[in-house]
């Protein structure tokens, strides 16, 4: 009789432990999911400078258009407003972080995490999240062109 009991209570160990491991292996990536959208903060870069030499970027000799570059953890675009002026934004997301498209053929800058759209002409927010809650513009980093050198200064 206790031969059976013992076989009985392994036979129960195996079968939970088989579920519980099923379990994990199931819930596991839509964890994953759901955590990649919180926020991961780029690696801090105060009162730094980026030269930017136009001549390495073909798409930003002409205005309205734009480049996407990666600084410290910190992806940016750059967008042509003028022969002098340029725009240089943030596309990290303020809801949450995620990173945000490069712009569209309606001119917006999309957060496909909860769907928020950020204008293309200054950063500006057009619609905010699904959840309802208040964002702000995405941020804005000073710049200065320089026309004889053809290079454009950024200040984080």
């Amino acid at each position: 009789m206790e031969f059976k009991n013992n076989k009985n209570n392994r036979r129960n160990f195996l079968k939970e432990a088989g579920i519980t491991i099923g379990a994990g292996l199931f819930f596991m990536p839509l964890f994953q999911f759901f955590v990649s959208c919180e926020h991961q903060e780029p690696i801090e870069a105060k009162n730094k400078e980026l030269i930017v030499d136009l001549n390495q970027y073909p798409a930003l000799g002409e205005v309205g258009k734009f480049q996407k570059i990666t600084e410290n953890n910190i992806p940016i675009v750059i967008i042509r407003k003028s022969q002098t002026e340029f725009l240089v934004l943030s596309l990290i997301c303020t809801h949450q972080g995620c990173e945000v498209d490069l712009p569209d053929i309606n001119n917006t800058l999309n957060c496909f995490c909860h769907n928020s759209k950020f204008s293309v002409l200054d950063g500006s927010v057009i619609n905010g999240p699904d959840d309802g809650s208040n964002i702000s513009s995405l941020k804005k980093f000073e710049n200065n062109f320089d026309s004889k050198t053809n290079q454009i200064k950024i200040i984080f």
